[in-house]
């Protein structure tokens, strides 16, 4: 037996679900968030951030990023996380 196969079928959920995820204001982790404002990792946080949401930027390279403290991975952040992008 192979991981794939004990892991569970996935699907997309349907465009409701997906809008609701994203308007409602949530916390969101965002791997690889780059303090340069010209990277696109940059700037879908600031986005977000300016929608509401909590971003926490994550990456090992950066003490903070949009305002936010940086974390070096996923396993330190101290808050539950709603959605890691």
């Amino acid at each position: 037996m192979t991981l794939m196969s004990t892991l569970p079928a996935f699907s997309n959920p349907d465009d409701t679900t997906i809008k609701d995820i994203l308007e409602t204001p949530r916390t969101i982790a965002v791997v690889g968030c780059s303090p340069d404002p010209g990277r696109d990792s940059h700037q879908i946080a600031a986005l977000l951030k300016n929608k509401g949401h909590t971003i926490i930027p994550v990456n090992p390279h950066c003490q903070e990023v949009l305002g936010e403290p940086c974390f070096a991975n996923l396993k330190d952040i101290p808050v539950p996380v709603d959605m890691v992008d």
